[in-house]
């Protein structure tokens, strides 16, 4: 086992990331910059897990690379979603040898500067015209988590203080050197003015902060271009609910 000066980090054991990057070779490759949101007609729990039969049909976009397209195959990661009609699933694979945990995690509320653990983040909005208000999601394997709303100023309900009631379940594998995070998120807190409906497009982009030594690696779907900055709104891929 490591440890790490910045909180707890747990080994996980070695056959994972070779299964892994086999299985993610024979899945469907979406479209490049594009990851769809398969429809599911029910309401269903949460379940962090790609085999499960909610997620198994559901194609992932994949990457091992950071911010600036530096690859890291130890790790990476694999993104899904779904959608039930009400809420946004997003469910992330990710392969570490290690995991930097919080070592006193509160779920009971948002965690502030969650980005000193290992952890996933979404970033999505609804206004192709604005591109600079967006959501911003982060949560981690434990379950801490947090949301905030970028380009909307604290005193008109914007950062910190915007509320989403949005759900985590995290789940470690430590044989297989993977850990799971999904995110369930209300469609209406994320496109207050449209219902939820196939061909609905969001703006979007997935990270993971990934603590390696003494060393930080901010991980991106699409790479934004700018070393360890992820808030580049410009850089956002499209995610089209299917």
């Amino acid at each position: 086992m490591l440890q790490c000066d910045r909180g707890r980090t747990i080994g996980l054991s070695s056959l994972g990331i070779v299964l892994f990057v086999l299985l993610a070779g024979s899945l469907f490759a979406q479209e490049r910059g594009v990851i769809y949101s398969q429809h599911t007609p029910n309401m269903v729990d949460l379940n962090p897990d790609p085999d499960s039969p909610h997620w198994r049909d559901a194609p992932p976009v994949v990457t091992d690379a950071d911010t600036v397209g530096r690859t890291f195959p130890a790790y990476r990661t694999e993104i899904r979603s779904r959608w039930d009609g009400q809420n946004l699933h997003i469910l992330y694979s990710c392969a570490a040898d290690t995991i930097t945990l919080n070592p006193s995690p509160d779920r009971r509320i948002k965690t502030h500067e969650l980005y000193r653990w290992d952890i996933a983040e979404l970033m999505i909005g609804s206004d192709f015209a604005n591109i600079e208000i967006y959501a911003e999601f982060g949560a981690s394997a434990q379950e801490e988590w947090y949301d905030y709303l970028r380009g909307v100023p604290e005193n008109r309900g914007g950062g910190f203080r915007w509320t989403t009631g949005f759900k985590v379940k995290g789940r470690i594998d430590r044989e297989r050197k993977l850990w799971y995070l999904e995110m369930s998120i209300p469609l209406n807190m994320l496109d207050p003015k449209h219902a939820p409906a196939a061909g609905n497009r969001f703006r979007v982009n997935f990270y993971r902060y990934q603590y390696v030594d003494s060393r930080t690696l901010y991980l991106a779907w699409r790479p934004t271009g700018v070393e360890a900055d992820f808030s580049i709104p410009k850089a956002f891929g499209i995610l089209i609910l299917k």
